[in-house]
């Protein structure tokens, strides 16, 4: 439940302390290790390791109460002007937010060493 794999895509779906290996199209494995204090603290931070650089979509789900949106849909808002500005960083420079059915997606060239906070 942590992670899913799908084609070219890994999916980060909670924040939970954890190491794992995901095989991605039956010719590669990227290894995954997650370290964080959430929900105590929002950083979380995932180390990404294939076993050779390689193109695929890291998809990290944003709850919604980071997106001022309690649950999917326009149903209810959230009304709390507190929530800090969702900050997605790779190998430190600050990323563009794209977001798709609550993820945000990094698609790039992974590498062995690669962080994202």
């Amino acid at each position: 439940y942590i992670y899913a794999q799908q084609k070219d895509e890994l999916s980060v779906n909670l924040f939970v302390g954890s190491e794992t290996e995901v095989k991605m199209n039956k010719d590669y494995l990227v290894k995954i290790k997650q370290t964080t204090e959430y929900p105590w603290q929002g950083t979380v931070k995932i180390e990404v390791n294939p076993t050779k650089p390689t193109q695929f979509n890291l998809n990290i789900r944003i709850p919604g109460w980071a997106r001022k949106q309690p649950i999917p849909s326009d149903l209810y808002l959230n009304m709390d002007t507190l929530t800090k500005p969702i900050v997605l960083k790779i190998n430190n420079p600050a990323q563009k937010l794209v977001l798709k059915n609550g993820f945000a997606v990094l698609s790039r060239v992974w590498k062995k060493g690669d962080v994202v906070e």
